[in-house]
């Protein structure tokens, strides 16, 4: 019987092999299936996301931090939704082009960017 990167030998000689080292053979070569997340691990910082996007505009009349303080939570939260899109999905180009999305909300939502601002800003941005 040979160990190395490839295991030889007879069945019984394999079997002997995980039984004498406390091993169970079936548990070694069963696979599980990969657990599909569920949906709300992205609809709830999409919710959350979309609160902060419409609060934002009421709350910029109380206080002249409140866009920036605005701004940072829908960034933080942006990343949040990115990052469970990608756990989702698992696509390295929708999770950026869902962050560039979300960001550009943000900017307009904050009131950093007005919204006819933003295609040139992009294109700025782009190059």
């Amino acid at each position: 019987m040979k160990v190395g990167p490839h295991i030889e030998g007879t069945p019984e000689e394999i079997r002997n092999l995980f039984s004498d080292k406390g091993s169970m053979l079936d548990q070694f070569l069963t696979v599980e299936p990969p657990r599909i997340p569920s949906k709300l691990w992205l609809a709830g910082p999409a919710v959350v996301f979309v609160a902060l996007a419409l609060s934002c505009r009421f709350v910029m009349t109380l206080h002249e931090a409140a866009p920036v303080v605005f701004f940072l939570a829908m960034l933080m939260t942006a990343a949040w939704v990115s990052f469970a899109a990608h756990v989702f999905f698992e696509k390295w180009v929708a999770t950026w082009l869902l962050f560039i999305a979300l960001f550009s909300v943000a900017l307009v939502a904050a009131g950093f960017v007005e919204p006819k601002d933003l295609p040139s800003l992009l294109e700025k941005a782009k190059d």
